[in-house]
């Protein structure tokens, strides 16, 4: 789950994948644009 002032790299790094990897697997149009409590795949 996303979590409030979480970005990609900050979950990228937690999860030990990398942000292209989590964009791919979650289909994220914009990167750049993330919203708090969604849930993600990594």
């Amino acid at each position: 789950m996303v979590g409030r002032g979480d970005n990609l790299t900050y979950i990228a790094n937690r999860y030990h994948t990398t942000v292209a990897n989590i964009v791919r697997l979650n289909n994220i149009q914009n990167p750049n644009l993330i919203f708090h409590r969604s849930n993600s795949s990594y």
